[in-house]
């Protein structure tokens, strides 16, 4: 859990990979999963 919270109008870095250069996406969905939670976030 983050300890801070997101602030609007703030630019955040996101990460195209994990730890050790590991793939954060297994699938497709997991993709669109995230693809679908920017978004919605990005809307509140």
């Amino acid at each position: 859990m983050r300890k801070l919270p997101f602030v609007n109008d703030q630019i955040y870095h996101v990460f195209n990979r994990g730890v050790d250069k590991r793939d954060i996406f297994m699938d497709e969905q997991d993709y669109f999963r995230f693809i679908h939670n920017l978004f919605e976030f990005n809307d509140e």
